[in-house]
């Protein structure tokens, strides 16, 4: 089975991270836990979170000072002690309050997505989910809008002069061609289609004008959140 603990409240909100055997614990100490909390009300070694053997999802709490609690759909709150097995969809409360909640996550299939599945599960991709959870809301706002802008955009950017004024780039993205034709030796006329699709120009433009409205979009959308911050 596979596992993941979400963020639903607090400093990491809208963070997931994946649970394992080995263990997930949280606490204040960076050096001791896998996410350390700046906050009196955390234990230095508070929680640990792992998989069992048998596929039980466990809550182990570290003997915290403020405790681990289970949140009821009642709203009532259940302290945790030593090791509690724990399903997909409940709901976890480090110390007394509630600013720290998390939700565990239990993707018992997620075994059957295949390659995009273990894709997703990368850590160069968890990183980078992690870093864009990180950002403002408002600089993920403009750069999903600056990508968007990008599509129509980037058919002006198909004139043979302007491609010329992006000569230099062209030797970049012939990079990627190279490596993508040693992929293929022998080529049936599928490869052969695929390969032209994905290392033409079109696509190549495409991608380049979409991904750099969406990196101006960003960097608007964080000025933009910062100034408004700034006159709070």
């Amino acid at each position: 089975m596979c596992a993941t603990l979400f963020c639903v409240k607090g400093s990491c909100e809208g963070r997931e991270f994946p649970l394992g055997r080995r263990g997930f614990v949280i606490g204040r100490d960076a050096a001791l836990c896998g996410l350390a909390l700046n906050s009196s009300a955390i234990s230095r070694s508070h929680v640990n979170i792992f998989v069992a053997p048998d596929g039980r999802i466990v809550v182990q709490d570290l003997q915290s000072t403020n405790g681990t609690y289970l949140l009821q759909p009642s709203g009532e709150r259940i302290r945790l002690l030593g090791d509690t097995a724990v399903s997909g969809g409940q709901r976890i409360a480090l110390g007394q309050g509630n600013d720290f909640v998390f939700e565990v996550r239990a993707a018992a299939h997620a075994q059957s997505g295949g390659f995009f599945q273990g894709f997703k599960n990368t850590a160069p991709v968890r990183k980078a989910r992690a870093f864009i959870a990180q950002m403002p809301k408002r600089s993920r706002q403009y750069a999903l809008i600056g990508f968007l802008i990008g599509i129509p955009l980037s058919y002006n950017f198909q004139s043979p002069i302007l491609k010329k004024a992006l000569s230099c780039m062209d030797y970049m993205l012939s990079l990627p061609r190279i490596l993508f034709e040693a992929l293929f030796v022998f080529k049936s006329p599928a490869q052969r289609a695929l390969e032209n699709f994905v290392a033409g120009d079109v696509v190549a433009v495409l991608i380049s004008v979409c991904v750099g409205c969406a990196l101006i979009g960003g960097l608007v959308g964080y000025y933009v959140d910062q100034l408004s911050r700034r006159r709070r």
